[in-house]
C-alpha cells in the first residue's frame, strides 16, 4: 500500500479531477459530475423553477446516485485488491472516461455526465488513505488550520491541491479548444498511463525486495 501511495501522489489525481471538471463546465452547464454539493443545491433550486422540474431533478439525482454507487463499489473493489488498489481503480477511472469520450457530444448528454461522475467517484477511492481527493474545500480548511498552527510545510502542501486542480482545468480547457470531444479521451489515456506506470512500480518494488530476485 505504501508503494501504491508513492506511485499515485494525490496531486496527480487532483489534476485529473480538475481536467474532468473543466470539461463539465464547458459542455454540461447545468449538470455537475465532480461536486455533489453543487448538484444537491441545483435540486433545491429546481424544485421551485421551470416546467422541466421532474426531468431536471431526475437527471441530477441520477448523477448523485451514480457518484455514490461508484464510491461504494470502488471502496469494495479497492479493499479486495490489496496493494493493487491504486492501479486497479485508476484503470477503472480511465475506462469510464474513455467510455464517456465515445458518447461525447458538444453538449454532454446525461449518460456522459453519469460516466464522468462514476469515474470521479472511483478516482476518489484510488488511495485508501486519501479519501475525497476532489474535495478542495476541505483541503483549504486543513491548510488554513495548518497555517494558523504555523505548520507551514503542511499548509503549502495543502495549497498545492487547488493549484493542481487549476492546472488540470487550464490544460483541459486548452486541449478542448483544439481537440473538442476528444479531450475526454486524452484525460482517460492519461489516467490509463498512470495506472500502468503505477502497476509497474508496484510490481518492481514487491517482486525483488532488498535487491534479491523474486522466488516466484
Amino acid at each position: 500500500m505504501i508503494a501504491a501511495a508513492r506511485a499515485f501522489p494525490p496531486l496527480f489525481l487532483v489534476c485529473l479531477a480538475g481536467a474532468a471538471d473543466a470539461l463539465i463546465v464547458l459542455h454540461s452547464h447545468n449538470l455537475l459530475a465532480v461536486y455533489v454539493t453543487g448538484n444537491t443545491t441545483k435540486v433545491g433550486v429546481q424544485l421551485l423553477s421551470g416546467t422541466d422540474v421532474p426531468r431536471n431533478i431526475g437527471a441530477l439525482l441520477a448523477i448523485i446516485a451514480t457518484f455514490f454507487i461508484a464510491l461504494v463499489c470502488a471502496a469494495k473493489a479497492g479493499a479486495m485488491a490489496g496493494r493493487w488498489r491504486a492501479p486497479l481503480l485508476l484503470m477503472v477511472t480511465a475506462l469510464l472516461l474513455l467510455g464517456a469520450s465515445a458518447l461525447a457530444e458538444p453538449h454532454y448528454p446525461v449518460p456522459v455526465v453519469m460516466l464522468i461522475a462514476a469515474a470521479m467517484g472511483t478516482l476518489n477511492q484510488v488511495l485508501a488513505d486519501e479519501p475525497g481527493v476532489t474535495f478542495i474545500t476541505g483541503s483549504l480548511v486543513r491548510s488554513a488550520r495548518a497555517l494558523a498552527d504555523k505548520d507551514f510545510s503542511s499548509a503549502a502542501l495543502g495549497l498545492m491541491r487547488p493549484i493542481c486542480l487549476l492546472c488540470g482545468a487550464v490544460a483541459a480547457a486548452w486541449l478542448d479548444a483544439h481537440l473538442a470531444t476528444w479531450t475526454l479521451a486524452v484525460i482517460g489515456g492519461t489516467a490509463m498511463a498512470g495506472a500502468l506506470a503505477g502497476a509497474m512500480y508496484i510490481q518492481q518494488s514487491t517482486s525483488a525486495p532488498c535487491g534479491q530476485p523474486s522466488s516466484s
